[in-house]
């Protein structure tokens, strides 16, 4: 399609004006990362029709994949060459949020004001756009999820806070809380448990893959996953008790020794009620030392082995760059998120992986790559769950 450009009226975002079509666009390329970059780089010639006002802060439409209607993207910086042509860097409409922030109206008496207990990310999200926005701003997002499980928010109380890091992976926002992936249509922004469906597609070297990079990393491949969290203290009821089960072997694992990945399931188990001494009524023992534990760790066991299974954690990583035109033709129909099998001759195994980023030209319709396959584990992630780990006293 050939890409467009926009103005919004009167700084409005719901409301766009067409300013003409971007005619002489040489090249135009969408790039989306599961829960990262989403942008779009555009060049075209200084004669085009619209060059006058292709310039920052303007909108460009493009449709960024086969499958999701005209998004806007806004322009963030561009550049004028000697040599005739414009290039334009826009990142997706949903970037704005990253300029709308709370009002930060906690009071010096009361620390629990920006507290959201036992919400749903959809229901913080309604509190915080009729609650905590300042006088005169409204939201022009919309913002919906999947995502039922319930849990503790907390704004903060230092600083107002923009929608950007609230929403984000850092401690406290949303990814970091709720967990899922986003997913954008421009001004309507969803968080879902998980983007794509499994695909009946294999991908096989010497078969169907030739101009591509293969990557196998083992370093994040273990064979024992140990949960551990937090638990209610039925004796001190303001107080939380920290357990941890015992390590739960990966089936079919890969490992040649064991290695165990710390899985931290304090939201599975925070509603355990456990009793680390006796708890008397008089003298009548109504609890008894150690109650309430078995069931605990049971159900830290029964989420580890969940966990494990889903993350796919006793078989090394795979990621794959597909760049060659056949291969690229022949995965039309993959999207972002989709889950596709990959055949490891070499290991004489399968995996399943992920398309975790895809490139797409805009101007001729098709992928110009897909990254297939992501690393499910960080260093930043280990090195933060040890750290849990061993603050508190695990039992």
């Amino acid at each position: 399609m050939i890409p467009r450009l926009h103005v919004a009226v009167n700084n409005n975002i719901t409301q766009m004006r067409c300013i003409g079509r971007i005619d002489r666009a040489r090249e135009c390329v969408a790039k989306e990362t599961t829960n990262g970059e989403y942008n779009l780089e555009l060049t075209t010639d200084i004669e085009d029709f619209t060059a006058p006002n292709l310039t920052t802060l303007k909108f460009i439409s493009a449709k960024p994949n086969p499958f999701d209607p005209e998004q806007f993207f806004i322009v963030t910086k561009t550049e004028r060459t000697i040599q005739g042509t414009i290039k334009a860097y826009a990142d997706h409409i949903h970037s704005l949020c990253n300029q709308i922030c709370t009002d930060n109206v906690q009071s010096y008496t009361d620390e629990k004001e920006n507290q959201y207990t036992s919400q749903t990310v959809a229901n913080v999200w309604y509190k915080l756009t009729h609650e905590k926005l300042p006088a005169g701003i409204t939201m022009p997002f919309t913002f919906t999820s999947n995502i039922t499980n319930t849990a503790d928010f907390w704004l903060g109380t230092s600083k107002a806070e923009t929608f950007g890091n609230i929403m984000s992976a850092n401690e406290g926002g949303f990814l970091s809380v709720y967990g899922g992936e986003y997913k954008y249509n421009n001004l309507a922004i969803q968080l879902l448990t998980r983007r794509g469906s499994i695909k009946n597609f294999v991908l096989r070297y010497g078969s169907n893959i030739s101009d591509a990079t293969q990557t196998e990393d083992t370093a994040n491949m273990y064979s024992h996953v140990l949960a551990y969290g937090a638990v209610k203290d039925g004796i001190h009821q303001d107080k939380t008790i920290n357990l941890s089960a015992a390590p739960v072997e990966i089936s079919g694992h890969m490992c040649p020794i064991p290695r165990t990945f710390m899985y931290d399931c304090t939201e599975k188990v925070k509603d355990f009620v456990v009793y680390p001494s006796h708890m008397y009524d008089g003298s009548i023992i109504i609890h008894y030392a150690g109650e309430g534990y078995p069931e605990a760790r049971a159900e830290m066991q029964a989420a580890a082995q969940v966990y494990a299974a889903n993350e796919n954690l006793g078989k090394p990583n795979i990621s794959i760059n597909v760049t060659h035109r056949s291969e690229l033709d022949e995965m039309k129909q993959i999207a972002l998120g989709d889950t596709v099998t990959v055949v490891l001759d070499n290991l004489g195994t399968t995996a399943t992986a992920r398309i975790s980023s895809v490139e797409y030209d805009v101007l001729n319709e098709r992928w110009n790559s897909l990254q297939v396959g992501e690393s499910k584990v960080t260093l930043a992630r280990i090195l933060l769950n040890q750290q849990k780990y061993l603050k508190g006293t695990f039992r």
